[in-house]
C-alpha cells in the first residue's frame, strides 16, 4: 500500500459502499411472515454484520494509516513544562543535540538550541519526579497496612 492515500471522505464512501447492501437487506421484511423467531434471527444477523463492518473498517484504517518507524531512541522527550492549559515548553534530544521547543495547539517552534547539552542525570525522566515518588510511597504504605489487617 505504498502510494494509497485515503481521505475521510473516501473512507466514508467506502464504508457506505460496503455497508449499503447490509442496510438495505435489513430493511426488508422476512419472507412468509416468519414471526418472532425470524425477527430475532434477522436482528442478531444484522447486529453481527454491523459489528463485523466496524471491526473490518478499524482493521483497514490501521493498515492504511500505519505509523512510520520510530527513530530507535535517537529522538526523545527529556522533559516539559506546562505554561497554560494548552501551551508547553519541551526539552527534546535529537541525536546529541538538545532543543527547547514551544508547543501550542496550532504551532510548534524551536525556542533555543542548547550549545552545551544538559546532563541527562539532571533531567528527570517521566515517572521519576516527586509526585511519582510520593505516590509510590503512599501505595507502598497502603499495601503494608492492608497486609497487617488495616484498612
Amino acid at each position: 500500500m505504498g502510494n494509497l492515500r485515503l481521505t475521510s471522505s473516501s473512507i466514508l464512501v467506502l464504508g457506505l459502499a460496503l455497508g449499503w447492501p447490509l442496510l438495505a437487506g435489513a430493511a426488508e421484511p422476512p419472507p412468509g411472515g416468519a414471526g418472532l423467531p425470524g425477527h430475532m434471527v434477522q436482528t442478531v444477523m444484522g447486529l453481527a454484520a454491523i459489528v463485523l463492518l466496524i471491526f473490518g473498517l478499524a482493521w483497514l484504517l490501521r493498515q492504511v494509516f500505519r505509523l512510520q518507524p520510530t527513530m530507535n531512541g535517537r529522538m526523545r522527550v527529556l522533559g516539559g513544562l506546562s505554561l497554560g492549559p494548552r501551551e508547553r515548553v519541551v526539552l527534546i534530544k535529537v541525536g546529541d543535540t538538545q532543543l527547547v521547543v514551544g508547543t501550542t495547539p496550532g504551532r510548534i517552534q524551536t525556542l533555543h538550541v542548547l550549545d552545551k547539552p544538559l546532563p541527562e542525570d539532571d533531567v528527570p525522566s517521566p515517572g521519576r519526579g516527586p509526585f511519582a515518588r510520593q505516590l509510590a510511597e503512599a501505595l507502598g504504605r497502603s499495601r503494608t497496612s492492608q497486609e497487617k489487617g488495616g484498612v
